[in-house]
């Protein structure tokens, strides 16, 4: 036993996403109950087939936690013994409630996709515990429960993954490494509202600004007192748009496609102060030009970018998807084989009472 004790333990985990609550983009946090099943051998409770003549909570235990969660999540656990032939395994199901850190990649914003993370990690050493996906189950989600589900699309299937072992240098600085899993599901947020709200809103501001060159050519002030309203409704719906994300230190989609926007109303507004200084015999002939280039940019604009958010941003949701139908396929055969093995045994134990019936000779009725 002794040598057993000081033997790598390999523990097998299950993850189960019972609830997966708000997910906050600004503070890059989502809420979720997670239960967490573990199990591993356990050589010392070999041949002991009772379970009271074992204390279980006084043998090995992983002491399985969730690293990234935000404060004291609430807890509960079980734990049993079972056994499997001769070898004894133990089995525990700890049930996690609370908040969680997450990172929010949001380059894509508002057609991106968030991963929501959980990492467990063993309070044991690397060179004592390995943790890994239980191969006798699969991870499973529930989303029925889902609560942002009029802002996000929750994908039905969880993806494990393994960081990185310490590098020499964390070693050599004594930094305590602990064997860890990220069990990670993955929520695609609706463009719905984005579309109504910030896009055909936008367009109609910048209709707007286009509408300027309805003035008269020859009163420019009346034009450039316009186009700086205009402007300033969209310095207002930008500022608008970004309470809604947070501080971040790079461009997401709609904020390159309302800086564009802006762009081009400053554009326009410059275009009506230079008409100023055109010849009057000109200056009808020259606006329209002007007119024409920047219409033609604009439609331009507005084809190549929900072109490429199509063939390009969304060519992951797509793939998402097809691993999503794979997942359920999986699942649904995972879930089969117990009830087609327990119709294998029903149709063994009734092969005897067969042959008894074909050695009966049937009667003849008189």
């Amino acid at each position: 036993m002794a040598k057993n004790e000081h033997e790598k333990r390999m523990v097998y985990i299950q993850v189960h996403f019972v609830k997966v609550g708000e997910v906050n983009t600004i503070k890059e946090c989502f809420d979720a109950e997670v239960v967490v099943r573990s199990r591993w051998r356990e050589p010392a409770a070999d041949g002991e087939r009772e379970a009271k003549d074992v204390n279980v909570l006084s043998l090995w235990n992983p002491k399985i936690f969730i690293h990234n969660v935000i404060g004291e999540p609430q807890v509960r656990f079980t734990i049993l013994l079972e056994h499997r032939g001769p070898k004894a395994y133990i089995v525990e199901n700890k049930h996690f409630r609370g908040s969680f850190v997450e990172i929010m990649e949001l380059h894509n914003y508002p057609f991106d996709i968030q991963e929501l993370s959980i990492l467990i990690k063993s309070d044991t050493l690397l060179d004592e515990t390995e943790l890994a996906e239980d191969p006798e189950t699969m991870h499973r989600i529930r989303r029925g429960s889902f609560i942002d589900v009029q802002e996000f699309y929750l994908y039905k299937y969880v993806i494990c993954t393994y960081p990185p072992p310490p590098t020499d240098a964390q070693v050599q600085m004594g930094i305590l490494s602990r064997p860890c899993l990220r069990a990670t599901v993955k929520v695609a947020r609706l463009i719905n509202y984005y579309v109504w709200n910030v896009f055909v809103q936008l367009n109609l501001i910048m209709i707007l600004g286009f509408a300027t060159y309805a003035i008269d050519v020859f009163t420019m002030m009346n034009r450039l007192q316009l186009c700086f309203v205009i402007l300033l409704s969209g310095i207002t719906f930008k500022i608008i748009i970004s309470a809604n994300t947070p501080k971040i230190s790079y461009f997401t989609y709609v904020d390159k496609y309302v800086l564009v926007n802006i762009i081009l109303l400053v554009v326009i507004g410059s275009w009506h102060g230079l008409m100023t200084r055109v010849d009057k015999s000109m200056r009808v002939r020259v606006d329209r030009y002007g007119l024409a280039v920047l219409a033609v940019f604009y439609v331009l604009f507005n084809v190549l970018f929900f072109v490429w958010i199509y063939a390009v941003v969304y060519k992951e949701r797509r793939k998402m998807k097809m691993v999503e139908i794979a997942y359920e396929h999986k699942l649904r055969q995972t879930l089969r084989q117990p009830d087609s093995e327990k119709q294998k045994t029903d149709k063994t134990q009734s092969k005897p009472g067969k042959s008894k019936d074909k050695d009966e000779k049937p009667r003849k009725l008189r």
